[in-house]
């Protein structure tokens, strides 16, 4: 994870370089990690336990001040939550999680067209985490998954549009994010927003 976080900290240098922006303007939005007690308090207050890779990441940067720098693969912008934020939005939502959920246990957790379903279809569920926040729209590690999916899968949860797959874990998320930075994906604007060189698909 720590090289994860590198590369993605080394692109944007570069970056900040070509367009003669102050490298301490560029990363200064992404805080001190967390310590071990602070996320040992979050496993205890939403009743989880984080996977080794989101603990490590978290040891690295917690949060980005809610400046949206981190990039998804449809090439949308989101704020990284401080585990202060991850509690205030889990908290926020915990009342959903008795809300609208399909039950598709009865077909073996596959969709109309045969395929397997690897997010769970409801409102809320205690066992996501929020990780990203983008207006209200939240990717979140998923310790809940279906039985087609694994606990560890990065899901969005969207107010509008539902739950879909993301990524089969956060470092995956983050390596392709830091992919995408190499090749060019993103670029740094003059007033210090992070944005995507193509409109998303």
């Amino acid at each position: 994870m720590q090289e994860i976080w590198e590369r993605i900290e080394t692109q944007l240098r570069i970056e900040a370089w070509f367009e003669k922006m102050p490298v301490s303007e560029v990363l200064s939005d992404f805080q001190p990690g967390a310590t071990e007690e602070e996320i040992q308090a979050v496993e205890a207050a939403l009743g989880i336990a984080f996977p080794e890779d989101v603990k490590a990441s978290y040891h690295i940067h917690n949060g980005s001040n809610r400046q949206a720098l981190i990039g998804d693969p449809d090439q949308n912008l989101w704020e990284l939550c401080s585990l202060t934020e991850v509690v205030s939005y889990w908290e926020m939502l915990e009342k959903y999680a008795a809300g609208w959920k399909v039950d598709l246990a009865h077909a073996g957790w596959f969709d109309g067209n045969g395929q397997p379903i690897l997010v769970r279809v409801e409102c809320w569920n205690v066992k996501w985490v929020p990780l990203l926040n983008s207006n209200g729209t939240l990717i979140c590690l998923d310790l809940a998954p279906t039985p087609h999916g694994h606990i560890g899968q990065i899901i969005t949860n969207d107010p509008e549009n539902g739950t879909q797959w993301v990524a089969p874990s956060w470092q995956a998320f983050l390596s392709t994010f830091a992919d995408d930075l190499e090749a060019g994906e993103y670029r740094l604007s003059l007033i210090h927003i992070s944005e995507p060189t193509r409109q998303a698909e």
